[in-house]
């Protein structure tokens, strides 16, 4: 979720999503469908374009305030993809929910004794 003046921005391995410069990242636009806001962008790729990614929650000012969790992603255009194409990609926010589990306090829970 975002506040008003917040955005959403894709930042990555390559010079088109910023060079994992924030700053430089692809911003996203926000579309509402019903209930539920969806951010999309754009950009144009050459054939077998690959990089690594991940999305940030900015202000105004590209400052970040937040970004996902977990690995960085990963995409790489399947064979047969053509120049001009268009190649849609879903994704969702990764959070780590059981971020907590895994501290030294939740390490052994054995009813029985560790």
């Amino acid at each position: 979720s975002t506040h008003w003046g917040q955005h959403l921005l894709v930042c990555g391995s390559e010079p088109l999503l910023g060079s994992w410069n924030v700053k430089k990242g692809l911003l996203l636009k926000p579309l509402h469908q019903g209930d539920e806001l969806i951010w999309s962008g754009s950009l144009p790729v050459p054939n077998g374009f690959g990089f690594e990614y991940s999305y940030y929650v900015v202000d105004d000012g590209r400052n970040i305030l937040r970004w996902e969790a977990g690995k960085k992603r990963k995409l790489i255009l399947p064979n047969g993809v053509q120049d001009g194409e268009f190649v849609e990609l879903h994704d969702l926010w990764q959070v780590l929910i059981f971020a907590s589990l895994y501290r030294s306090l939740f390490v052994c829970v054995d009813v029985g004794g560790c």
